[in-house]
């Protein structure tokens, strides 16, 4: 019997059981990805690399993720920042939040 799991999700796996700060904060963003809304297009759901790279975005360039009303009202958790500077080793110099409605 084969495990679906890649040798990167094991080792993760294995972190987060021992509560490895890094671990922890990747399975937060994880967690968070997961729980936002799917795309009203398709149905698809957020990602963690998706989660990941608009974060960079915005903080690079100050882009905001906009998708209609897909997250009108939607608010990172208190620490998305830490988490996000954490896992990532990138600088944080703008802590709101990056999403936009089209309201």
């Amino acid at each position: 019997m084969s495990s679906s799991l890649s040798q990167e999700d094991k080792e993760h796996k294995v972190l987060v059981l021992i509560q490895e700060p890094k671990a922890m904060a990747k399975q937060r963003l994880m967690d968070f990805a997961a729980s936002l809304p799917d795309s009203e297009d398709g149905g698809e759901p957020v990602t963690y690399t998706e989660l990941i790279e608009r974060a960079t975005a915005y903080q690079q360039g100050g882009e905001y993720w906009n998708e209609g009303p897909r997250f009108e009202s939607q608010q990172l958790y208190s620490e998305f920042w830490d988490d996000y500077k954490l896992v990532t080793e990138l600088p944080v110099t703008d802590t709101y939040g990056f999403f936009s409605c089209s309201c």
